[in-house]
C-alpha cells in the first residue's frame, strides 16, 4: 500500500486496490466509489497514465450525484503521466451518493492508468 501526504488532512491517504483502474488499448479507465451511508467521499487527487502517443484527446471527469459532473472534463492531450491534487479536495455534495473518476480513452493501441487518492468521511 502506497501513500501520499495531503496538506488538508496533515496525513497520508492510503491507497487501496479500488483506486486504481488499468484497461485495454482503447478503452476508458474508470473507478467507481459507491454510496455509503451519512458519509462524503473525498477526493485528493488524481494520477493517470497514457502509454503511446494518444490519437484522441483524453480527458479526466469526476461525477456525482448520479452523473452529475462535479469537476471537468480536462483535456489531455500528450502521452505519459500526470497528476493533479485538489486541496480543498473535491467532496460529495450530498451524503450517501456515488462518486465516479473517469479516465477517457486516449484512442486506438493506446492504454491508460488511473489511480486516485481518497477517503470516505
Amino acid at each position: 500500500m502506497s501513500t501520499t501526504l495531503y496538506r488538508d488532512t496533515g496525513r497520508a491517504i492510503p491507497s487501496v486496490a479500488a483506486d486504481n483502474a488499468a484497461g485495454a488499448d482503447n478503452a476508458a479507465n474508470i473507478v467507481t466509489y459507491a454510496a455509503v451511508a451519512a458519509r462524503k467521499h473525498y477526493l485528493y487527487g488524481i494520477f493517470w497514465a497514457y502509454d503511446a502517443d494518444l490519437t484522441a484527446v483524453g480527458k479526466i471527469t469526476v461525477e456525482d450525484v448520479s452523473g452529475t459532473v462535479v469537476f471537468g472534463p480536462l483535456p489531455i492531450t500528450a502521452a505519459g503521466p500526470g497528476f493533479l491534487p485538489f486541496d480543498p479536495p473535491i467532496v460529495s455534495s450530498a451524503v450517501n451518493t456515488a462518486m465516479i473518476v473517469t479516465l477517457a480513452t486516449g484512442g486506438a493501441a493506446v492504454q491508460g492508468v488511473l489511480s486516485c487518492r481518497h477517503e470516505v468521511k
